[in-house]
This record gives structure tokens, sequence and C-alpha cells, in this order.
């Protein structure tokens, strides 16, 4: 019996990518022209180098166990970056330890915009990655509004403080 997918994954093998000519090149790897269900994708194949790279705030924690201001720095560069990501009015709405990864020069970096949305005004919003507000996300980090499908900055505040309590913990169990 063949496991079920979850909704949101695309399979490879589901795309039709024109390797031929490649759109552009950068350091972690080459965007190609693809075709999914009659739509026009952009894929992007990561550069095999990019595996040297630390990977998320976890693996990198885990892997070289750094003092506590270093941890203390990568805590303070997510804040910053919810910071401006907020000033733009953008709500991450998954912001969690698996999406800051860490550079080769050791700055934190969020990512995984699927389930942001930028907020126009009091009772409007604009998602940026796709229609997908019931309830999405990562359970560890939500906040209680969170639960009913309700996302605000509010909710990234307080996923920021179960990541900074987890990167901040010698304790590499809660690194989970």
């Amino acid at each position: 019996m063949e496991e079920e997918q979850p909704h949101w994954l695309i399979l490879p093998e589901h795309i039709a990518v024109a390797e031929d000519r490649p759109l552009g090149t950068g350091g972690f790897g080459t965007v190609y022209r693809g075709v999914w269900e009659g739509a026009n994708v952009a894929v992007k194949r990561l550069a095999e180098e990019t595996s040297d790279h630390h990977g998320n705030i976890n693996q990198y924690l885990a892997k070289t166990e750094p003092p506590g201001y270093e941890r203390s720095r990568l805590i303070r560069e997510i804040a910053l970056g919810m910071q401006y990501l907020h000033g733009r009015k953008i709500v991450h709405g998954d912001l969690k330890p698996g999406n800051i990864l860490v550079s080769d020069n050791l700055q934190a970096c969020i990512a995984d915009f699927g389930l942001s949305e930028m907020r126009l005004g009091i009772n409007e919003r604009s998602s940026i990655g796709g229609n997908h507000r019931d309830v999405a996300g990562s359970p560890r980090y939500f906040s209680p509004e969170a639960w009913k499908g309700q996302t605000s900055f509010a909710s990234d505040v307080f996923a920021f403080s179960m990541t900074a309590f987890e990167a901040s913990s010698q304790s590499q169990s809660c690194l989970a």
C-alpha cells in the first residue's frame, strides 16, 4: 500500500524540468524553468557544496556546542530578522529552529516563508506563500491563537521565545 503524501508536497518526478537552459546560477545552486500541473515554476537544484553549510540552528548547535555568548548572538540576529519582517508588516507564521539557517559566516538567517502573510490593514492580509490558513505550522511553537489558525506579530514573538529558549539551553534534548 502506497503511503499518502501531504497535499503540499511536490515530488520531483511530477515536474518537467528544462535542464538544457538554466535561468540562473548562484552560490547555492542553479535555477531552471519547470512545469508542474500546467503551471510554470522555478526549480532550484542545490549545489553539492551546499552540504558543507551549517544547516539550521539545531544542527549547528548540536554539532558545535558553542558557548553562551555565541548562542546569544545568534538569538539576537533572529530577533533582528523578525523585527525587520514585522517592520515590513510580514508575519512569518512558522518561526522555529528548523527555519533558522546558519550561514558559512555564522549568521542566523530566517527561512521558509511558505506560511507568511503580509498584513495590509486592520483586517486585511495577503498570503505570501499560498492559501494555507487553517492550522498550519509546527505545533511545538504555536501560540494559543495559532491553534485556531490565527497568526499575528504576537504569535511570531511567541514562536521566537520558544526558539530562543531552546537555542539558549545547554541541553541538546531541547533541540528536537
